[in-house]
């Protein structure tokens, strides 16, 4: 029976689950029983498990074969690769399939037979009945085998095909697919024909002087109040007065109450409250009543019944608590250190302009001083990091056909999916200073100092093709759908 091989670039692009489930191993010491099998991960709320049958697993004996085959040793270092690469093809599996199941569209029996076909084939590539007789007197029941993943393969391939087309030609032109035009071909290969070159210096956010930590968290104190409290959270607010009425009459302990009834949105499971300052209690309960009644719990007090809202990042969900205090709450000290780190990550997740405007500020500064002094005496006074960039052309997002933004260089790591770098950049006229512009936690200043040397490539539409299916590949892995558990997979079960 004659197997196809793959090279490993081929198959980590998004076409690798057209591929990776046509050979069926059975994997062995370890049962097939759902509830007993590692959860990977899920997709669409559907759990994809490592059961000896199951897709992931085909998926994972298939990557594991293909490194050995290109000389790779497979161990704790490459196990990481081979189980996200195999999470994603199965991912990539199951959401095609759902897309072509929604379509309507059948494999039809001839076409599992024709694909079936080329597995049982002579010296000369003609298919075999000898072969394949043979193969089902050794093997009765894999053929039912090859011909389930035959056609779970030949749907998730038909999504492929429609979308990013196939090996097959009309003329010159590829049939199926979205297509890339002779104009956007020649555009693209003419990206690195102008490239610019810059003088990089970068100021640090997270270097916010102590001082001005200080001056912020006295004008705004109130906000760094810390508190020790314990909470009991519910869902509905029937739930909750039940709850503060056994506590009321002494039926039941706080404790045994945040045991039995909380649902543990803000606290552990002794019910100590993990939100314990002043600006972190005002995210959790909304209303300014509300709010002042807890702060001013004496010692041991316990509060009525309070309006909380749980934010998990994407959405907020209402809720019902019960507040206890612990201790008096404690003034913040802007002498010490840890006191400052919370202003500082107060002002970084809530008022970040406030840092941006400081090193703007500075930036615009140091030019300044430079134009008095010279440009090494300023960075030096400054803080300031300065670099060199290597000429690039105008390509956002570092597309693999043009030369791409170095983000080794102090401050670019975020540079090349950012439109404002990119506008500034090449807004330049040669030998001009840009205005500062923010990149994550820095803000950077470019000097346009040279024009590199002009390169053309002559970029397919093969190329930009794979460039496609990467994009979607990475678009559909960073979906809401997807539910990704590898990382802790791989280090809770093979001996990281």
């Amino acid at each position: 029976m004659q197997k196809k091989s793959y090279t490993i670039g081929s198959l980590i692009i998004l076409l690798i689950c057209a591929f990776v489930f046509v050979i069926v191993p059975v994997m062995t010491g370890r049962s097939s029983k759902q509830e007993e099998a590692p959860l990977i991960g899920k997709y669409a709320g559907k759990e994809i498990r490592y059961t000896s049958d199951s897709d992931f697993a085909n998926a994972v004996s298939n990557y594991a074969s293909l490194f050995q085959s290109n000389g790779s040793t497979v161990d704790a270092n490459t196990n990481f690769y081979i189980y996200t690469y195999a999470f994603n093809a199965t991912v990539a599996q199951m959401a095609y399939s759902k897309a072509i199941e929604d379509s309507g569209y059948v494999v039809s029996e001839k076409t599992i037979n024709r694909q079936l076909a080329n597995n049982f084939v002579d010296e000369n590539g003609n298919y075999s009945d000898v072969i394949y007789r043979r193969y089902m007197s050794e093997n009765p029941s894999g053929i039912n085998e090859m011909r389930a993943s035959t056609k779970k393969s030949l749907t998730s391939s038909r999504f492929l095909n429609d979308h990013f087309g196939e090996d097959d030609f009309f003329g010159d032109k590829r049939v199926f697919g979205a297509k890339s035009s002779d104009a956007e071909l020649a555009f693209l290969s003419k990206l690195n024909s102008e490239k610019r070159g810059f003088e990089v210096t970068t100021l640090d956010m997270t270097q916010y002087p102590n001082e001005e930590k200080a001056a912020f968290g006295k004008a705004n104190s109130s906000k760094f109040v810390k508190y020790d409290m314990s909470v009991i959270t519910v869902a509905d607010e029937a739930t909750a007065k039940k709850v503060a009425d056994r506590i009321a009459k002494n039926e039941i302990t706080f404790e045994d109450a945040v045991a039995e009834y909380s649902t543990k949105d803000f606290s552990g499971s002794s019910g100590s409250l993990y939100y314990t300052y002043s600006y972190q209690l005002q995210g959790l309960i909304e209303d300014a009543d509300a709010f002042a009644a807890v702060t001013k719990l004496s010692e041991g007090e316990v509060s009525n019944v309070i309006p909380t809202v749980a934010d998990n990042g994407s959405d907020k969900k209402a809720c019902y608590s019960i507040f206890r205090s612990n201790a008096a709450a404690v003034n913040p000290d802007f002498e010490n250190e840890e006191t400052l780190g919370v202003v500082y990550n107060y002002l970084y997740s809530k008022e970040k302009t406030i840092l941006e405007d400081y090193y703007n500020k500075k930036a615009n500064e140091l030019l300044a001083r430079a134009s008095e002094t010279d440009y090494e005496t300023a960075c030096a006074e400054f803080g300031a990091t300065f670099s060199v960039m290597d000429p690039i052309p105008l390509n956002y997002g570092n597309s693999s056909i043009a030369s791409t933004v170095d983000a080794s260089v102090t401050g670019l790591e975020a540079a090349a999916e950012n439109e404002n770098f990119w506008k500034t950049a090449f807004s330049l006229k040669k030998g001009e200073w840009s205005s500062p512009i923010v990149l994550n936690d820095y803000v950077v200043l470019l000097h346009y100092t040279n024009d590199g040397e002009a390169e053309s490539a002559s970029v397919t539409e093969s190329s930009v093709r794979d460039i496609d299916q990467q994009v979607a590949n990475t678009e559909l892995m960073s979906s809401s759908k997807v539910e990704n558990n590898v990382l802790d997979f791989v280090f809770s079960n093979l001996n990281y």
